[in-house]
């Protein structure tokens, strides 16, 4: 990998006394990778990484992810 970008965009509730929390996040993982390298495994990469992620599995509202890849 030869950079990488997060773009994550949350969606938030908030409670009438002006408290709140996410009721979604949606992470937009951007990878640049040399010229001629295997861009389906590095998204595979990617949704395998997610699948592990401390923080995603410990928050309290779905995560998702949309990656991209790029030469």
């Amino acid at each position: 990998m030869l950079a990488y970008r997060d773009e994550p965009i949350g969606t938030m509730i908030e409670d009438a006394d002006g408290g709140g929390r996410f009721a979604s996040i949606v992470l937009h993982p951007t990878a640049k990778v040399a010229a001629g390298s295997d861009k389906a495994k590095a998204i595979s990469l990617h949704r395998d990484a997610h699948e592990m992620c401390f923080i995603a599995n410990s928050v309290s509202c779905p995560v998702s992810i949309e990656p991209a890849v790029i030469e």
